[in-house]
């Protein structure tokens, strides 16, 4: 095996969790590599069904799917699926082969490990629809060596040949809404994606800045927009920015049902531009930063400008959870707890 010895010593990997962000990003590198899905588990687990861990072979790793206890023999033993490209479902834990591997409470984790290309049409269909936003499903037979990704675009995907057949067999009169996450059946296994949440952020203000960063390292695509702003945005090459007024900004940025948008622009007149734009998205959280005497204000002038009661209700302002927070990291720190809750559906 040819990762770092010390690869497992600080798992920082396990911090990269986006696995079609990840192979995007070492698209070139990666050559041949491991996907491990978690498709079934019994008893308590850190991670749930449907986490993903990707091993390569020159030191590339993301992604774990225990609390640590399985992911260095894992990669270990992924080294002879990427090596032989044949797939294997492996189990740790109780009643599993591996002995020195024994997870606690009794708990018991099955994986779906196989070996892709990264130029594989499998691999290009799966990082296509992630850039283009797109819910997708990837499933694979692990005797016949068969995968496809298809788009989850609400309607039961279907294909030809072997591929059509490996989806039949999987949804097995099922809805889209009605598929879990991961799972196997049989041979095969499949596992769903949904696009990366994304969070807008208008405004350039420290809260602004301090969420942005807070944000990015918590997994969110991170985009602020200051339409007055300067030339250059924060020097981070994971957060996007623009320079737009809010309908070039929700033009060029759709906000889908992923999206989250928060306006720290203290300013009245701009953040009632961004919200009479944003308020009418599909978007799942949308925020604005300010005293709570505002907001009588802020409603007043959405309803006078035709904007329904039910829309002006979405809104969360002040926005965040009230934890006392205070000074920039903390009242980031609020309102990225209230976006995760959300995001979750607590």
């Amino acid at each position: 095996m040819n990762l770092p010895v010390d690869t497992f010593d600080w798992p920082f990997f396990a911090l990269k969790n986006d696995i079609p962000r990840m192979i995007a990003n070492w698209r070139g590198q990666l050559g041949t590599f491991a996907l491990a899905t978690l498709v079934a588990r019994t008893g308590s687990s850190p991670q749930p069904v449907g986490c993903q861990m990707l091993v390569g072979t020159d030191g590339h790793i993301a992604g774990y799917v225990s609390g640590g206890c399985v992911e260095s023999n894992l990669a270990y033993l992924a080294q002879d699926i990427i090596r032989t490209r044949r797939g294997q479902f492996l189990a740790f834990g109780a009643d599993s082969p591996y002995m020195d591997v024994q997870l606690p409470c009794g708990t018991r984790i099955e994986l779906a490990v196989d070996a892709f290309d990264e130029d594989e049409p499998a691999i290009t269909t799966l990082l296509d629809n992630a850039e283009n936003r797109t819910p997708s499903l990837l499933a694979g037979d692990i005797e016949s060596g068969e995968r496809v990704t298809v788009a989850l675009n609400g309607a039961v995907p279907e294909a030809k040949g072997e591929a059509g057949h490996l989806l039949r067999n999987i949804f097995q009169g099922r809805t889209v809404a009605d598929l879990p996450v991961a799972g196997q059946i049989g041979q095969m296994y499949w596992k769903t994606y949904t696009p990366t949440p994304r969070l807008i952020i208008n405004g350039g203000d420290p809260v602004a800045v301090a969420l942005a960063l807070l944000a990015q390292v918590s997994g969110f695509e991170v985009i602020i927009n200051r339409s007055h702003g300067p030339t250059m945005g924060i020097d981070h090459p994971e957060i996007g920015y623009r320079r737009l007024d809010a309908k070039a900004l929700f033009s060029e940025v759709p906000a889908d049902p992923w999206t989250a948008i928060v306006t720290t622009s203290h300013n009245m007149d701009v953040d009632h531009e961004i919200l009479m734009e944003a308020l009418p998205t599909d978007a799942f959280y949308i925020g604005v930063l300010g005293s709570r005497t505002h907001l009588v204000e802020r409603r007043a002038r959405l309803k006078a400008a035709g904007m329904d009661e039910a829309v002006i209700d979405r809104l969360r302002a002040p926005v965040g959870m009230n934890i006392g927070a205070e000074g920039p990291n903390e009242i980031a720190v609020s309102i990225i707890a209230d976006l995760i809750r959300t995001w979750r559906g607590k």
